[in-house]
């Protein structure tokens, strides 16, 4: 009688499993994928990754990251050709093929998800010819970077789900009425008028995030000068620096900020990326910011995290915290399950 319910136990866990396979097209089958963030695989034949096509895939992911003090590149890149593209590359979180293909009439960028891996991303660039190539390569550098770190940005958003600190996130929705997702390594709160700032208080590689915000009255609130304006007031106003007298200020002279329009929820949204400083001491680093318009309460709500972590590397931790920034959820966009930004289109191929 046991082996006859052991069989059919068996039986019963195999047929649930062509079921399963039925219905998910198998992609439960698939590994997860492998491989450290903003690592990206190229994969093309000898001949482009010996050439010019090859050096301008290369030179795109090596860009380096705006408004850090030194620099540092987007990726970590290895490559490969097609013929040792291998089951063991396969499973790499994201990959970039660089090919030349005569049928295709001019070139052509496109993506697909979870082809070896779950997880992953794979970007194809194709062209007719070598030159279109390289030409498409240089042509859509932007777009390239921008989707391989969105695709970074939402792995990273949802690690932060699993890793939250609840506590921060309910005195933040409280006293601001948004929505953020603070990670779980946060221990200092500070709460003043229409201000809120929670740091991990590192003595090194330390992260802070600050939300605030003003009656809004004009989509002139809103141009990257009135923000650096702003951003000044309100830090001057609620981070004293060490010395007596001290106070945190915006870098200007030698690299000051740069501002990009962003399509958050659909909503528009102006990302800031710059450099912060002491006035009276001689602290600084890199921040990055989120404004938008709470049209519910008629408030402009900006959302920044800076870090301070000298003599260290900072891309990883930079790149962590805009992660978080682009959780931000107003009041109006609280009940959206998934977070939405817009980056220039690319075609997915399924």
């Amino acid at each position: 009688m046991a082996r006859k319910t052991y069989r059919y136990i068996c039986y019963l866990w195999g047929w649930m499993l062509l079921l399963l396979q039925g219905c998910s097209g198998g992609a439960y089958l698939l590994p997860s994928a492998i491989g450290s963030p903003y690592e990206v695989l190229v994969v093309a034949d000898e001949a482009i990754l010996k050439g010019e096509a090859g050096q301008s895939i290369r030179d795109v992911l090596n860009c380096p990251i705006p408004r850090l003090p030194q620099n540092e590149p987007y990726f970590s890149i290895s490559q490969t050709s097609f013929d040792k593209f291998n089951d063991l590359l396969k499973p790499v979180r994201n990959i970039v093929m660089v090919e030349i293909d005569q049928e295709v009439q001019s070139p052509q960028l496109s993506y697909s998800k979870d082809v070896w891996a779950n997880g992953q991303v794979v970007l194809r660039i194709k062209a007719p010819d070598n030159i279109q190539l390289q030409e498409s390569i240089d042509n859509n550098k932007w777009r390239i970077i921008y989707f391989l770190n969105k695709a970074e940005r939402e792995r990273q958003i949802e690690w932060l789900k699993k890793n939250t600190d609840q506590n921060a996130n309910d005195r933040l929705y409280e006293q601001m009425n948004v929505l953020l997702t603070l990670p779980d390594d946060l221990g200092k709160i500070k709460q003043g008028d229409n201000f809120f700032w929670t740091s991990n208080g590192a003595y090194k590689r330390r992260t802070d995030y600050v939300v605030y915000a003003v009656p809004y009255r004009s989509l002139s609130q809103l141009d990257p000068e009135n923000l650096v304006v702003l951003r000044d007031s309100v830090m001057k106003a609620n981070i004293p620096g060490g010395p007596e007298g001290s106070y945190m200020t915006t870098h200007k002279k030698v690299l000051p900020p740069i501002a990009r329009i962003v399509n958050l929820n659909n909503a528009y949204c102006v990302e800031m990326r710059g450099l912060w400083e002491i006035e009276g001491d001689i602290m600084g680093g890199p921040y990055i910011s989120l404004s938008q318009v709470d049209e519910l309460n008629q408030r402009l709500i900006t959302a920044e995290a800076f870090v301070y972590a000298p003599e260290m590397e900072k891309a990883d931790l930079v790149r962590k915290m805009e992660a978080v920034l682009y959780t931000l959820r107003v009041p109006q966009k609280m009940n959206l399950e998934e977070i939405s930004v817009e980056v220039d289109s690319i075609q997915q191929i399924n």
